[in-house]
């Protein structure tokens, strides 16, 4: 029984276009390819998504690393632009990246106990943010994803009473909130550890002490792990902030009142708590944490902690925030970003600081740092704008060589990018050649074989210059005239098919010359065989699809000439443009490039 699968076939025919007949086989999920008269070509495919740890020749404004599988323009990493107006509300004061779209946390401010919260997803393909989901909340505070859920703690629920705080997630399902969290009128931060949530609580119906909880069922209950108590008669509620997994151990921050004050708990894995003395001015503020260069580092509102497995250091930062939340941190090629008063500034050493300049930056405060497709994307505080780093108009990446093992007869070139908006572009050029040396000394081309033209749709035919070649490189060419935005290029797919039989020209001795050329409207291709065989010469446009085949059959040694008018198979006129005839035969694989001007 024969069958075919449509996208098979279509490549499948592709493959025997050289030849005159085609059959297709379907035995236990695989299409072979049959070509009657002739020897079968076998399929191959060079798929490259890894540009990064220099697996390239040759590179100009494209970052390569930032983002394992992508490819990016270089984001200028201290000039930061408007991106878009996320939202009414006060500010964003939460990001997280999940399943390739960019969520942000929005409220007022400060993020609790005033008018409500959403979330909202900003689609980067599109460029466009929509609004996602509202919480059941006063405000919104922390976006955190895990085993490819995205989480978000209830930071102050609007439950009449407060005797359960909320968690919510989004599985993939829709959002989900469970009312579960034990005393717990805010429910501050959530990170995980041994398979369980942990979520940090305050100021519960009956009980103001500051909890951390545990949950091994996603929310439905919860085990207290660790509080902290009253300090009457000056402290009468407490509270815990800021949670994070560092090393094994569970590390939490208090709201640093009395009898404490400035320490951060350690839960380690025997669940012994160690308390660490850290430097701090602000009492009741959430801090935020992050891990740069494998230590643990402690953001405050005019200062930053950084844990090297023992004990904490603090630093004076320059910048700091007005409110109580300071958790605007990322990692962003290889430095540390803080986000505070109308500033970002940069470190790598938490005391050396450089600053980004920030346009159209108007007293705002930076609540929220996320790397995002290559771009260090800022939420600000008090118009609820996000800002990017720039990119430039344009870069370029020369790949690295790839060799199929046999002689490319025919091909395609793919790939998958994403091109947001109508002012960015992906376009791309190969070159080829028989062997690995000879590739530096080859010209990239576009898909009429010259270097003025560039593959600008995905799965293009490649330009029969390369057949015969077996070893490839592709040049890329990212391009954005909006700052704003640039191309993700996520894939690139060279498939092809090989010639079985390598050809070998020198010894076959087989010659094709076209004269005149330039022509209008007819030209003479001339053409010797050093031996007697089957052959066909046929025209091909630029794109790689058959124009006529002028001659097909048995054909003895010498010298021949045929004529072409300019016209395809069936008669008709082909319009101006560059076309190549194609000499084929056993041992013989010969390409001469006509242009046609009429």
């Amino acid at each position: 029984m024969f069958t075919t699968v449509p996208a098979q076939e279509a490549f499948a025919k592709k493959v025997c276009l050289l030849l005159s007949t085609t059959v297709l086989l379907f035995v236990g999920g695989f299409v072979g390819v049959v070509c009657i008269g002739d020897t079968p070509a076998a399929a191959a495919t060079w798929t490259d998504t890894d540009w990064s740890d220099e697996h390239w020749t040759a590179i100009d404004s494209i970052d390569a690393d930032s983002t394992p599988g992508e490819l990016v323009l270089l984001a200028n990493t201290i000039r930061f632009i408007p991106a878009f107006d996320a939202t009414d509300y006060d500010g964003v004061w939460a990001m997280a990246v999940w399943r390739d779209q960019l969520y942000l946390g929005a409220g007022d401010n400060p993020p609790m106990m005033t008018n409500g919260g959403e979330i909202l997803v900003y689609d980067y393909a599109n460029d466009s943010c929509d609004f996602d989901y509202a919480v059941w909340e006063q405000g919104i505070a922390v976006l955190k994803v895990h085993d490819d859920i995205l989480f978000s703690p209830g930071v102050d629920s609007q439950a009449p009473s407060h005797h359960f705080g909320n968690i919510y997630y989004n599985d993939g399902s829709g959002w989900v909130r469970k009312e579960t969290v034990p005393s717990a009128a805010h429910v501050f931060d959530i990170c995980f550890r041994d398979d369980k949530l942990w979520v940090t609580s305050g100021l519960g119906l009956g009980d103001n002490r500051g909890v951390l909880y545990s949950s091994a069922d996603m929310g439905d209950t919860w085990t207290e792990e660790f509080a902290v108590d009253l300090y009457p008669p000056n402290v009468l509620h407490r509270r815990l902030y800021a949670a994070t997994e560092f090393g094994g151990s569970i590390f939490v921050q208090s709201d640093f009142e009395e009898p404490e004050e400035f320490v951060l708990f350690e839960l380690k894995p025997d669940q012994s708590v160690v308390e660490h003395d850290i430097l701090g001015y602000v009492v009741d503020t959430h801090a935020g944490f992050t891990v740069y260069r494998d230590q643990l580092y402690c953001l405050l509102p005019h200062a930053i902690n950084v844990f090297d497995g023992v004990s904490f250091t603090g630093y004076d930062i320059p910048v700091g925030s007005p409110d109580y939340v300071a958790r605007a941190m990322a990692v962003f090629h290889d430095r540390l970003y803080v986000g505070g008063n109308q500033a970002i500034a940069i470190t790598e050493d938490a005391q050396n600081w450089s600053w980004t300049w920030i346009e159209d930056n108007t007293g705002r405060v930076f609540e929220s740092l996320q790397m995002f497709h290559g771009r260090l994307y800022a939420g600000s505080y008090p118009d609820g704008e996000v800002y990017v780093s720039a990119v430039p108009p344009g870069g370029t990446l020369d790949s690295a060589a790839h060799c199929f093992a046999l002689p490319v007869a025919w091909g395609a070139l793919s790939w998958e990018a994403l091109t947001p908006g109508t002012e960015t572009a992906v376009k791309f050029q190969l070159r080829s050649a028989a062997d690995e040396t000879a590739l530096p000394s080859a010209t990239f081309v576009g898909p009429d074989g010259t270097a003025a033209s560039w593959y600008l749709s995905s799965g293009t035919a490649i330009s029969p210059v390369h057949h015969g070649h077996s070893c490839f490189q592709y040049r890329v060419r990212l391009e954005s005239s909006d700052e704003r935005l640039g191309p993700v290029l996520q894939q690139v797919e060279l498939e092809v098919e090989d010639i079985t039989a390598a050809p070998d020209a020198p010894a076959a001795g087989a010659t094709l010359a076209v004269w005149p050329n330039p022509f209008n409207p007819r030209t003479t291709i001339h053409y010797a065989l050093p031996r007697q065989t089957a052959v066909e010469l046929t025209i091909y446009d630029v794109l790689g699809r058959r124009v006529t085949t002028l001659v097909r059959g048995a054909g003895a040694v010498g010298d021949f000439a045929v004529n072409w008018d300019g016209t395809d198979r069936l008669g008709r006129a082909v319009p101006d443009g560059v076309y190549f005839a194609l000499l084929t035969g056993d041992g013989i694989h010969v390409t001469q490039r006509m242009v046609l001007l009429r």
